[in-house]
């Protein structure tokens, strides 16, 4: 069999919002296709007797893109440049508590690394909308293409003897898209790589008709990777920060404003999360009882790096100078920290049995 599901923006209306905004409709791309195969295996000269061996196989791919509207606040080209003559909030030399003279910040006192990163924000793009007030929208995309395979085989050897076997694997890398002109420099520019593969398998052994062998085996292989855009870009380098981890851009907080880097995770790196899996189970009938009993072990294991805020998590407010841009224009730190693990590596054993009687 084949099949094959599509969705298209062409085929959908436009939202409220985007119509209201001028915005043309965002990407909804969906297909969904794949295909399954199966039947006998007949091969005469390797065994007495036919259909004896059967396979399946299974593939689905799915592609997806999505657009969801994003609004947001950034500052006016003015203030990014020390002039907050146009606002109502009052900006402080954070040493002195006195005012700026005509509420701008003096070219002088700009800090070299602050003044790089408000570059970064993009001009306003909602018309009418105050500084710092919902005034910049962008449609964010994000691609998640998905393969998905399963594969099955049954074999019967004799009437005491049976074997199944199984493949399960999946690849779904998912990239959310930037909202800022910058790649790399917003909370949703984000990359995801997951992989899943899956192998198992059952023999069934009939020492007699009311005596019964199963033993089972499966290996599970994970990989789960999310990093920030902003990796191994040079951007840290290019703003002139130190103290950090350069391949990560940092976390700015902004009082007011919208927050750039990732705020907890600027990279994860599960590789692999790894599993075996081994039980064996024995069924008896004996008169009105069916006896079972069984025991099985799992070892389990899983390499881990974490990056938390590699690249520097950095918080500006408005307490010092009224203005939480400001702060950052002036290099006024409210508060910064920085996290970056050992990597983990952690085991898991075990181990379980049980008895059990039915009549």
């Amino acid at each position: 069999s084949v099949y094959d599901f599509f969705r298209n923006a062409a085929l959908d209306a436009n939202s409220w919002v985007n119509n209201t905004g001028g915005v043309g409709k965002s990407v909804n791309t969906q297909t969904d296709f794949g295909a399954t195969f199966g039947g006998p295996v007949r091969i005469p000269h390797l065994y007495n007797g036919r259909d004896k061996t059967f396979f399946f196989f299974n593939y689905e791919g799915i592609r997806s893109k999505t657009e969801t509207t994003q609004i947001v606040n950034v500052p006016s080209p003015a203030e990014i440049s020390g002039d907050f003559s146009q606002s109502a909030q009052i900006i402080r030399d954070p040493s002195t508590q006195i005012p700026f003279a005509g509420n701008r910040i003096p070219t002088s006192q700009l800090d070299p690394v602050g003044a790089k990163i408000a570059a970064l924000y993009p001009a306003p793009n909602v018309p009418g909308r105050p500084s710092g007030s919902s005034n910049y929208r962008a449609n964010q995309l994000t691609d998640s293409p998905q393969n998905i395979y399963v594969a099955r085989v049954d074999h019967v050897f004799n009437d005491n003897n049976r074997l199944y076997g199984r493949f399960l694997g999946r690849t779904n890398p998912q990239v959310g898209g930037p909202i800022f002109p910058t790649p790399g420099i917003d909370s949703y520019n984000q990359i995801v790589k997951t992989t899943d593969y899956d192998i198992a398998g059952t023999w069934t052994h009939s020492f007699t008709p009311a005596f019964i062998n199963e033993a089972r085996y499966s290996w599970d292989r994970r990989v789960a990777n999310q990093w920030q855009g902003g990796l191994n870009v040079g951007l840290p380098t290019q703003l002139g920060l130190t103290g950090t981890n350069p391949a990560y851009f940092p976390r700015i907080n902004i009082t007011g404003l919208e927050a750039m880097g990732n705020a907890s995770r600027q990279a994860r790196y599960q590789d692999p999360v790894m599993s075996h899996y081994f039980a064996d189970t024995m069924t008896k009938i004996a008169g009105n009882h069916t006896l079972k009993w069984g025991a099985d072990y799992r070892y389990s294991s899983n390499l881990d790096y974490f990056y938390g805020t590699a690249g520097g998590s950095f918080s500006f407010t408005d307490v010092a100078t009224g203005s939480g841009l400001a702060s950052l224009l002036l290099g006024w730190v409210n508060s910064a920290s920085i996290q970056e693990d050992l990597p983990l590596k952690s085991r898991a054993d075990t181990t379980s049995a049980f008895v059990q009687d039915v009549w």
